[in-house]
């Protein structure tokens, strides 16, 4: 996932966390302020009224009679008369402004109401609103009669602009209203803000995320293009010397051979010392020329076509064959047919070609050796397998010998020779196997090396340590040209 996804995905969880909260604390605000009015009238009547109503059979929560334990009306609060941040007779600081009521008797007959005409809450209005949620919510008028000691609360919810609470005592039934109308504006209100100043504060954000990435990873980024500019500047100016000490020996060469019998012991140490110099030119020639080969791999790629991956490899086994018994190994193949994958032929070629070396060069043909059994039955075998799993095409090849952890996680690396033995003989560069890597990466392929015992039969002691190179390209979904 990306930066600004990961960004995307934090905002949403914050916006969820903050209304969910806000939604929360507002529902808890309601309930309690409901609770609270609904307390307010059952000691001291509804707002407006003179203090007979309260005193009209009126019970307190405790159980005991509103005409025994209410404040005279004269100092009794008047609910609908507490300022905002004001106190109510309970101490709290809850105001009930926003507040509405209807009294119900047994029958469904409207017997009370706090409205306000003004703003369109009439007494008519509070019976309906009142009747349906009483209705809406199963409620039986008669239930009220049964319940005497302290007022229950049967019900709590919303009802469009409404938040209500339903108690009942003694045969009467109390709906209280909230108007809640100015709270959800706010939540909206609340919600739009968050999202246009959390979205302003995204894009920002992302911004200033993607240059910090840019500023760290620049230096970075230069130091790969000053490498991979210095392999081709490297190759470029090396080719121009070597070719000129080529020509320049050559010809030392003919004019030392065209002097017959006047050649002496100073002209056979000539030759020996131009020989050496022919072979060192041809080593860094090999060398400039795998330098190159892998900068235009790692930089330009090649053409992509449609390719029979399995022709190549079997082109590749029949001319390392004689390379391989040279070097005391029998190839075995499992070569399947009509593997198709896209990619040019030639570097798909030289994959084949540099893994198939590579296990010739560096296996071990020791492993296995039986001086009593048949030479060409005891000796080691190359193993080199290409089949189509899971919608891929998988070359596997194995050679016996031995690889350290270590020595598997560095063996793709530039230069880098698992036997320092040969890092100064032949024409080995430690280019191969970065070349064959760059390859693959190029063709959307893997290539992984891994050392591990085979078993040879039902004696353990005779398993032998296999080196396998697995590279795994995409099939392609057309086939080749011919």
């Amino acid at each position: 996932m990306s930066i600004l996804g990961v960004l995307v995905v934090v905002f949403a969880g914050m916006i969820a966390l903050i209304y969910g909260t806000s939604y929360l604390e507002v529902s808890r605000y309601y309930r309690q302020a409901t609770e609270q009015y609904t307390t307010v009238y059952w000691e001291h009547g509804l707002p407006g009224d003179d203090g007979n109503d309260g005193n009209r059979g009126t019970a307190t929560p405790d159980g005991t009679n509103a005409a025994q334990s209410a404040p005279s009306p004269s100092s009794a609060p008047d609910p609908s008369s507490v300022p905002d941040g004001g106190t109510p007779p309970d101490g709290s600081a809850r105001t009930v402004r926003t507040f509405y009521a209807a009294v119900f008797d047994d029958n469904g007959d409207l017997i009370d109401a706090a409205g306000n005409a003004n703003v369109g809450v009439t007494d008519d209005m509070l019976s309906g609103t009142g009747t349906g949620i009483v209705r809406s919510q199963g409620l039986a008028w008669s239930d009220a009669v049964s319940i005497t000691g302290s007022p229950r609360s049967v019900a709590y919810g919303v009802s469009g602009q409404w938040v209500y609470r339903v108690s009942q005592f003694d045969g009467r039934t109390l709906v209280v209203l909230m108007d809640n109308t100015i709270m959800d504006e706010s939540m909206g209100t609340l919600m739009r803000n968050t999202l246009v100043f959390g979205a302003v504060a995204i894009v920002l954000l992302s911004g200033i995320a993607i240059g910090i990435a840019r500023h760290i990873v620049q230096p970075l980024e230069a130091a790969h293009d000053e490498q991979r500019r210095f392999i081709a500047d490297a190759g470029h100016e090396l080719k121009t010397p070597i070719s000129a000490i080529g020509a320049n020996a050559e010809l030392l060469r003919r004019d030392l051979s065209s002097g017959g019998a006047s050649a002496d012991a100073t002209n056979a140490h000539a030759r020996q010392w131009l020989d050496n110099i022919t072979f060192e030119n041809q080593r860094m020639a090999g060398l400039v020329s795998r330098l190159l080969e892998l900068d235009h791999v790692e930089s330009r790629g090649a053409d992509v076509t449609s390719v029979d991956f399995s022709r190549l490899v079997s082109g590749c086994l029949l001319s390392h064959e004689p390379v391989a018994f040279e070097h005391g190994f029998m190839i075995h193949d499992n070569i399947a047919s009509n593997v198709v994958v896209d990619g040019d032929a030639d570097r798909l070629g030289d994959l084949a070609s540099i893994l198939i070396s590579n296990a010739i060069e560096h296996g071990d043909a020791t492993i296995n050796a039986d001086d009593d059994a048949d030479p060409l039955e005891s000796m080691p075998t190359v193993d080199v397998r290409l089949h189509v799993e899971r919608g891929r095409a998988m070359l596997r090849v194995s050679n016996p010998g031995t690889l350290t952890e270590h020595e598997a996680a560095h063996v793709f690396d530039r230069f880098y020779r698992a036997d320092p033995a040969r890092s100064s003989s032949g024409t080995h560069y430690g280019l191969g196997l970065s070349i064959a890597r760059a390859i693959v990466h190029a063709y959307g392929g893997t290539i992984v090396c891994d050392c591990r015992k085979t078993s040879t039969g039902a004696d353990t002691a005779n398993d032998v340590n296999t080196v396998t190179f697995t590279v795994t390209l995409p099939l392609s979904k057309h086939r080749p040209s011919r």
